[in-house]
């Protein structure tokens, strides 16, 4: 494999969560006709006054944990007047689960 393809692989890497402040970063209102999903998702946790159970999903690489890091980072760091929220984030497949034997009270 040529180098130039190598370093155009490892930029694009689905298995690599970008950071929240990444340049490479295009945000989901540019991308997805929807909207921006993260600003909603925070504004519904915010207003929430019982708990809520929400579903984030899609395929590999599609920039799901890039958002829900930027999430955390949303609500552990409000604007001025907002409720500050404690998050306890895991990477669910990393060392602690099973991902091919798992239920969800194993979460």
């Amino acid at each position: 494999m040529s180098n130039a393809i190598e370093k155009i692989y490892q930029q694009c890497d689905p298995y690599t969560s970008l950071a929240v402040e990444d340049r490479r970063y295009v945000p989901c209102k540019d991308t997805r006709v929807e909207g921006n999903q993260i600003a909603e998702l925070e504004k519904a946790i915010q207003c929430a006054n019982t708990p809520l159970h929400l579903l984030f999903a899609g395929h590999m690489g599609s920039g799901k944990t890039t958002e829900l890091l930027r999430l955390k980072q949303a609500l552990e760091n409000p604007p001025q007047g907002k409720k500050k929220f404690f998050v306890v984030y895991f990477e669910a497949d990393k060392e602690d689960i099973d991902l091919y034997d798992v239920d969800f009270p194993d979460l």
